[in-house]
């Protein structure tokens, strides 16, 4: 499928990318492309997308920074033209924006607070000028009057790139031209000074970029010009040493990309110069080798800067040459099974736990697929259990992602049969005493017409009749 651009914005987006990587690698870079890792305790992600959104009708020239909404919502900011995007969830192909608002000039940044307000950043003038951010309404559309707007000599702002806001509103944002992080009070507006400003030689900040908070306040950030990535302690201000820094040629890093942490705190980073995605295990420092690598040419990974992980795991990613966002959904993993057996008429709920579940999986048992299907959560799934021939089975789940197979993880059972065991009683120990002249026995008793006699073992009388 191919993609029309003007010319202007061609130049502009070759321009600002010639700029970004020029001065990335204006200082000594070791950068490895590394074809492929895996962590037992990590997802792992097949490089190949399991969603493309991507066309004329979808407005992707130059997407530059990816955020999603609880519901399943896409919103792109646009390099080129400064428009905001909005895709329904699950659209795919080439499908058209639901929503777009005429953000700015030079739009990169891109974040959402909790009551759903946008945010952007926008280089400025040239591309690196002085910069600014700008807030929406979440029911803004058009050309819509921003609900607030950074912007003046005394912000700091200059060559803006990564924005990131706090539960509680407050704002922060990459300078890429200075190599500050720049924080403003929640609802700051105008030509205000930022709250703090982390700065100086022991920061290990150059030319930052994408930026992003964990759920305990830490700050991830980026670093273009080395190629790294730099954590913060909640606070940090001024010439503030990183709490971590993960740098190295085994992390496969290269210039130029966003960043984004799950709520487990596990890195997730685009790499525009290597054309390659990695991720980092909770707590990575150092020269650490990424648990999961997304690249080669079946990723269709084409200068991607964006980057997003939903509630599934699933990878959203923008690519700024490309004129497309892929997904990258994880492999499925499956960890317990519960119950482990039933009987072979089925029935029941299986529960089935591990990674990776999402809309859309289907689970089978023995290869008989399961009805009932519900996917409570990425690390949960219920199904009910069909009927099957005895002995042990495998369960598999399947997703977009792949499937996976639990080998001989459930066992069928025959029911227990309960058979009916009938008294015997000894003929020997019987004591019977026969009459002469009725062959009656004394104590004997009549039962409808049949005779019952007394023994050592004894008896249940219902209605009798003695006999004599």
């Amino acid at each position: 499928m191919t993609t029309h651009v003007s010319a202007s914005h061609s130049a502009r987006r070759m321009a600002l990318r010639h700029v970004l990587t020029g001065l990335a690698v204006a200082s000594v870079v070791t950068v490895s492309v590394l074809t492929g890792a895996t962590a037992a305790n990590a997802a792992d992600y097949p490089s190949v997308p399991t969603n493309t959104l991507a066309g004329p009708s979808t407005g992707l020239v130059g997407p530059a920074m990816i955020t999603l909404d609880s519901a399943g919502g896409t919103y792109v900011s646009i390099l080129t033209d400064g428009n905001i995007l909005t895709f329904a969830p699950g659209a795919t192909g080439d499908a058209a924006p639901v929503n777009t608002i005429v953000g700015g000039l030079n739009l990169v940044g891109m974040a959402r607070d909790a009551v759903g307000n946008i945010y952007v950043s926008d280089l400025g003038a040239g591309g690196l000028g002085a910069g600014a951010i700008r807030v929406f309404a979440p029911d803004a559309t058009g050309a819509a009057t921003p609900l607030q707007t950074i912007q003046g000599p005394n912000t700091g702002l200059i060559g803006t790139l990564g924005i990131a806001v706090s539960p509680d509103g407050v704002i922060y944002v990459s300078n890429f031209s200075d190599s500050t992080i720049t924080v403003y009070a929640a609802g700051a507006t105008g030509d205000v000074a930022p709250i703090r400003t982390i700065v100086g030689a022991n920061t290990g900040l150059g030319a930052p970029g994408g930026i992003a908070l964990d759920l305990a306040g830490n700050l991830y950030v980026s670093n273009n010009s080395l190629a790294s990535i730099t954590v913060y302690a909640p606070g940090a201000d001024g010439d503030a040493s990183p709490t971590r820094t993960i740098v190295g040629p085994n992390t496969g890093r290269a210039p130029l990309g966003g960043i984004t942490v799950d709520p487990a705190g596990a890195i997730y980073a685009a790499n525009g110069g290597n054309n390659s995605v990695t991720v980092y295990a909770p707590g990575s420092d150092g020269d650490a080798t990424p648990t999961n690598i997304i690249t080669g040419p079946d990723s269709g990974l084409n200068y991607p800067i964006g980057i997003a992980v939903d509630a599934a795991g699933t990878i959203h990613v923008g690519n700024l040459q490309g004129g497309s966002i892929l997904e990258f959904a994880p492999s499925p993993t499956v960890t317990a099974v519960s119950p482990v057996s039933g009987q072979t008429s089925g029935g029941g709920t299986l529960t089935v736990s591990g990674t990776g579940f999402i809309a859309g999986a289907t689970l089978s048992i023995g290869g008989i697929a399961a009805d009932s299907v519900v996917v409570v959560s990425a690390t949960q799934i219920t199904a009910t259990i069909p009927a099957h021939d005895p002995g042990a089975v495998d369960v598999s789940v399947t997703t977009v992602g792949g499937t996976v197979v639990a080998a001989g993880a459930y066992t069928y059972v025959l029911a227990p049969v309960v058979t009916p065991v009938a008294p015997v009683v000894s003929a020997a120990s019987a004591v019977t005493t026969v009459l002469p002249a009725t062959g009656v026995s004394p104590g004997a008793f009549a039962f409808g017409g049949l005779f019952l006699l007394l023994t050592g073992l004894g008896a249940v009388l219902f209605t009798r009749r003695r006999l004599a």
